[in-house]
């Protein structure tokens, strides 16, 4: 796949990087369903389905916005390792940066399914990632204000696709339920488990209403930034994880 120029600016990522993941594909897609001893999951069994997609099979990417070249609203940020959610200045100029993820393996739960709960767990990068800031709370740091993050339901009316969204076609959102976490509390590897059984709840019944997860910044003031590992992460370990527990 053609990878994009991306513009210079706070979190900055090599050619070198982008070339690796976008050339090295493997799906690792988990799904661990908790059945009778025939194989086939009994009625009000409670089954598990737990999503981590790889580089070959993951949905997820990051928009930018930058106040003095619209050039970033329109480019596509793909193939990269990380998921920064950010906003900051660039000299003096503020930048924006949001996450989308989307777990497509949700269509393997039937819309008749009783969800019981939940759960999306990010992970942090090291200090070895392509960026600059990391987390930017955390005891000790220079930037004192919150990091708290929501977590809403994207409403496309035309479905995204992590090879071509940007901040110019970046989904609707529903804040309906919305999931609030942080601050971070350590400027790298910070992980995180937060409850989004509503919002599952809602995407399971029909293709159309999963367009996954928006995430963005509480308050979108500089000086603020969290970053987590995308499903192009080298380390499975780094990548987004979806984990479903339902019955029927």
């Amino acid at each position: 796949m053609k990878v994009k120029n991306l513009p210079t600016h706070l979190f900055i990522i090599s050619f070198f990087t982008l070339m690796l993941f976008s050339c090295k594909k493997e799906a690792t897609t988990i799904n661990l369903i908790s059945a009778n001893s025939s194989g086939n999951a009994a009625a009000g069994t409670i089954q598990t389905l737990d999503l981590r997609p790889g580089p070959n099979d993951g949905q997820d990417a990051y928009v930018e916005w930058k106040a003095d070249d619209t050039a970033f609203a329109s480019a596509n940020f793909n193939y990269v390792p990380e998921l920064p959610i950010a906003a900051w200045t660039v000299n003096s100029v503020p930048i924006k940066e949001r996450i989308y993820i989307r777990f497509t393996g949700l269509s393997g739960i039937a819309a008749k399914a009783k969800i019981i709960s939940a759960k999306l767990y990010l992970y942090g990068v090291s200090s070895s990632g392509n960026i600059i800031t990391g987390n930017s709370y955390y005891q000790g740091s220079p930037y004192p204000d919150p990091n708290k993050c929501v977590i809403r339901r994207a409403e496309a009316r035309k479905r995204w696709d992590e090879s071509t969204i940007t901040w110019n076609t970046q989904p609707s959102i529903s804040t309906l339920d919305e999931v609030v976490f942080g601050p971070t509390t350590s400027q790298w590897n910070w992980d995180v488990v937060c409850d989004v059984t509503k919002l599952v709840k809602v995407m399971v019944k029909g293709a159309a209403l999963n367009d996954g997860f928006a995430i963005q910044l509480q308050n979108e003031h500089p000086y603020r930034s969290v970053i987590f590992g995308s499903s192009e992460a080298e380390d499975v370990n780094d990548r987004p994880r979806l984990v479903v527990e339902y019955s029927y």
